[in-house]
């Protein structure tokens, strides 16, 4: 929509669709300005003589929503979904006002290295992160 000033529209119409516009833009659902697909949650990953331990931000996912799948040779693949985050009681539309908590299907793929016992891997869920402790095939030292 183009409006352009002139001495036959005076400047309260101008003003009045230029209001028109910006409130249509601030209420418009975000679903319309996402780009879809999938999403990455950030991912930590730590290292002691023991074990590898890596750390995916999870937050607000059912643990039951989450799975850890070993992809040859040493790469772990966390993937699940998460529903939009809405107030507690509330139904209906929301008009938002800024987004940046991701919802919907995510995936990532972690790397380790070939000292990573994958066949041994434990998981928890605590406190909204995702904790995989992978054991090493031997006690060597850090490098």
């Amino acid at each position: 929509r183009t409006t352009q000033l002139s001495e036959s529209d005076p400047i309260e119409t101008w003003s009045r669709q230029v209001h028109e516009l910006l409130d249509e833009m601030l209420h418009r659902t975000f679903v319309t300005f996402r780009r879809p697909g999938t999403w990455h949650p950030a991912v930590n990953v730590y290292e002691t003589r023991e074990a590898y331990f890596v750390c995916a931000d999870i937050a607000g996912i059912d643990h039951q929503q989450v799975h850890v799948a070993r992809l040859e040779p040493n790469r772990l693949v966390i993937s699940g979904r998460r529903c939009q985050p809405r107030p507690p009681g509330v139904r209906g539309p929301l008009s938002v006002w800024r987004m940046e908590i991701h919802d919907g299907v995510f995936q990532c793929e972690v790397n380790l290295p070939e000292a990573a016992d994958l066949t041994r891997l434990e998981v928890a869920y605590r406190e909204g992160y995702l904790w995989i402790r992978i054991p090493r095939t031997t006690t060597t030292t850090r490098r």
